[in-house]
């Protein structure tokens, strides 16, 4: 509201105030004013490119500034992120007549320019913890070695982010830096398909061997990556928090060469087939979670195709014995919603009578089995993909069955309702886009009660 005034009427209005009032408000500001600069200046986006040199733009002056030192960037950024810029179309270089030497030679200064600024401008930003890095196949070289030899010297680095998507590591002379002593570390690559790239596996392992300070691991890749979990078992380093997405045997048996693990997320919980998730699924449940059943205090399963790896009276047991759980994200499977409607049909969930003979059995069992968890506060059900999806690409929607979303909206979130004005539980319940409130709980306190909120937020009346 008040920057809505205009400063004349801001004035007068502090005309109206004591002299000590005066004072405290202007420390308040100044006070206010500092927390904002280190929040607003705590993250740097820098694009690299070839368009750095082809003309003068936001991004060379950005470089410009930075070398300077007396950006709030230089004194609060904690986080860089170095992201691919836009496509710019180089003149091809062709014979030079007199005039396009010149051109030439113009274009020769702002390159060399643009890298001195780069350089300089990462000399002033060592204050830097936490990098993520998107190199493209269109990188300046001299860029790439400024950004490897930043990250290297950094005094202190955290986290190291490495998103790999745009550039091809089989055909591209790339090499990861040698950084050391990173306590949290991320890989990204095509979400689709089996990545593999033995080569890519190699460089990852490669980078755990050196690690002795690192607890947190998050592979977003359908890679299997073989040898990254043989060498975090050999190099006996004990991770806190993993996210993954292929299921496999080497990843169980790291898993159970030591304890201690807090958080595992798995982004689609898959091991190729069929068949080989429900051969993975019992002893991920029997082994890996009971080792790991005093720490864990994250568990996220709730994406993946039907199978055992969904919850059910299989795994009920072991899920009642992971009492320090304060988030927990599962998937049901269903056969309820008819599955003759033929793929690329556009359902209308609102109009479909969802029986709910066998999506009820889960859901109450998964209710009631983590209403005695004395920790956890939310949940999150969702329904399994179903198996004629799986050799369907992700892009060709009109070729999926999309009956899991009626069973998620219409059945799951019926036996929740039902389920809440029956039972008063300190969790939150989220169903897609829904999170679903809770009745108060004596002796639990509201702020207590509610750590993630969505839009779509439903309070039920007890």
């Amino acid at each position: 509201m008040f920057l809505d005034l205009p400063t004349d009427l801001l004035e007068e209005i502090g005309k109206e105030l004591a002299p000590t009032d005066q004072a405290c408000l202007r420390a308040a500001c100044r006070i206010l004013e500092g927390v904002t600069q280190r929040l607003f200046f705590s993250r740097l986006v820098l694009r690299t490119g070839p368009h750095l040199s082809a003309r003068r733009n936001l991004d060379f002056e950005l470089l410009r500034a930075l070398t300077s030192g007396m950006t709030g960037w230089n004194a609060h950024a904690r986080r860089i992120e170095f992201v691919p810029g836009p496509y710019v179309r180089l003149e091809p270089k062709t014979k030079l007549s007199f005039l396009r030497l010149g051109k030439e030679k113009k274009r020769q200064s702002r390159e060399k320019e643009a890298e001195t600024l780069f350089k300089s401008a990462l000399t002033k930003m060592m204050n830097v913890q936490a990098i993520l890095w998107r190199p493209s196949s269109r990188d300046v070289p001299s860029q790439r070695v400024a950004i490897a030899d930043f990250v290297c010297r950094l005094p202190v680095l955290d986290e190291f982010g490495l998103d790999i998507r745009c550039i091809d590591l089989e055909s591209d002379a790339f090499t990861l830096p040698s950084v050391r002593e990173v306590r949290r570390l991320e890989l990204t690559t095509f979400p689709w398909g089996e990545d593999t790239s033995s080569r890519r596996g190699h460089l990852m392992a490669n980078l755990i061997r050196v690690q002795n300070q690192l607890t947190c691991l998050h592979l977003n890749s359908p890679a299997k990556w073989t040898e990254v979990w043989v060498a975090l078992r050999e190099a006996r380093i004990q991770l806190t928090d993993i996210t993954a997405t292929a299921v496999t045997a080497d990843l169980f048996k790291y898993l159970l060469s030591y304890t201690g693990l807090e958080k595992l997320n798995f982004t689609f919980q898959d091991a190729g087939s069929q068949e080989e998730n429900n051969r993975l699924a019992d002893g991920f449940h029997e082994s890996v979670l009971l080792h790991h059943a005093d720490t864990l205090v994250e568990l996220s399963c709730a994406t993946g195709y039907e199978g055992r790896f969904s919850f059910g009276e299989h795994n009920a047991h072991v899920v009642a014995q992971l009492h320090h759980l304060n988030f927990l994200a599962m998937r049901v499977s269903s056969t309820a919603t008819p599955r003759d409607w033929g793929l690329g049909m556009c359902v209308d969930e609102d109009s479909i009578d969802v029986e709910s003979a066998d999506i009820d059995l889960p859901v109450n069992l998964l209710l009631d089995t983590v209403a005695a968890l004395p920790r956890l506060r939310h949940l999150t059900i969702a329904a399994a993909d179903t198996e004629d999806n799986r050799y369907i690409c992700s892009h060709c929607a009109e070729n999926r069955i999309r009956h899991f979303r009626v069973v998620q909206n219409k059945a799951i979130a019926r036996v929740v309702k039902d389920f809440r004005r029956r039972v008063a539980s300190p969790f939150e319940v989220q169903v897609g886009e829904e999170i679903y409130g809770l009745r108060p709980v004596e002796g639990v306190e509201e702020r207590e009660i509610s750590q993630y909120y969505l839009k779509g937020r439903v309070l039920l009346d007890s």
